[in-house]
């Protein structure tokens, strides 16, 4: 008979593939926040701007909002259109996550759902002078003069300022728009389309303005809205990856950018920029790593589950030890 040890071992060892974190944090739509909320969420983002471009990317203590532009800008072409692209940007706002909390923010990235306002999206407060500043501007050189993020109080990426030239009047997709693919993709590949034309590209060229900061897909990190809007984009991998949990959570194929080492997508495969991650780390947001869900939003059309859908694992439960009358 085995050690009572090594049964137990063994037992942890299996328990461990099933892992579920315990008590996840429900992120919140910007909309969802007290005024106080806001503000302390701004002053938190703003405490990251404090810090100096370290090159500490796996340090939540240390990284600073410039580091998170830098990789972006140096692993944009691996990081955009192709498979990486959902969990590259999943584990970035994971790492943006932890490094609020390193500030003193504990509520989770919180995301904006500009679907749910396609058609005046502009009007939201977010673009307000208390929180993030206007949408455009008429600085010759399209900077934000207004909000936290003011010319003169802020500058990194480009030499001058924040450049924000939100085209208003033009509508973003729509939540009947975004929500089509989830309803009828039954494959990973299916699902994300091409995230180069698609509502992602649309909310970065209609929201920060083609030519400014947010519509430039190397640096568009430089505009803090970039955050809200990849909230947005997580939440709905999310979505679809929630509405048959058992088959589409872990479901991830297709190539990646033309010239990669290997172009087969591997769950196995090191992240971009996020190295010490796997791509199969993050494909759960309630797994060994992440632990986080999203709150329910206007864009949240419904999703009637698919025929033959089936349901997330359930963990196993161990055994209760016995005694055993035979030593060992």
């Amino acid at each position: 008979m085995k050690p009572l040890s090594v049964l137990l071992l063994a037992l942890a060892l299996r328990d461990s593939v099933f892992a579920v974190c315990q008590n996840p944090t429900v992120r919140m739509e910007w909309h969802q926040l007290s005024d106080g909320q806001k503000s302390a969420y701004v002053n938190a983002i703003v405490a990251l701007t404090k810090r100096p471009l370290s090159g500490q990317l796996q340090d939540p203590n240390r990284i600073s909002f410039y580091d998170f532009v830098a990789t972006h800008t140096n692993n944009a072409y691996w990081a955009h259109g192709n498979a990486q692209f959902y969990p590259y940007h999943r584990a970035m706002m994971w790492q943006f996550d932890r490094a609020l909390q390193s500030v003193g923010w504990s509520q989770g990235l919180v995301y904006w759902d500009w679907s749910a306002m396609s058609q005046n999206w502009w009007t939201s407060d977010i673009f307000s002078a208390k929180y993030f500043g206007a949408v455009r501007s008429n600085d010759p050189d399209n900077c934000v003069v207004d909000g936290a993020f003011a010319k003169d109080k802020y500058q990194v990426g480009n030499p001058t300022c924040l450049r924000r030239c939100g085209e208003v009047g033009y509508a973003v997709t729509d939540a009947t728009a975004i929500t089509a693919p989830l309803l009828s993709a039954t494959t990973y590949t299916a699902f994300r389309g091409d995230d180069t034309s698609n509502y992602h590209a649309v909310g970065h060229e209609t929201i920060g303005g083609s030519n400014c900061d947010m519509g430039n897909p190397s640096f568009s990190p430089n505009d803090p809205i970039f955050y809200f809007h990849h909230g947005l984009v997580d939440k709905t991998w999310w979505r679809w990856q929630q509405s048959c949990p058992g088959s589409n959570v872990m479901d991830y194929e297709g190539l990646l950018a033309s010239g990669a080492a290997n172009p087969i997508a591997l769950g196995t495969l090191p992240l971009d920029s996020w190295s010490w991650w796997t791509v199969n780390d993050v494909l759960d947001t309630e797994g060994d790593l992440l632990c986080y869900t999203y709150s329910k939003s206007g864009g949240d059309l419904p999703i009637p589950p698919q025929r033959g859908c089936e349901q997330k694992p359930t963990p196993p439960t161990a055994p209760s030890p016995t005694k055993s009358s035979t030593k060992p």
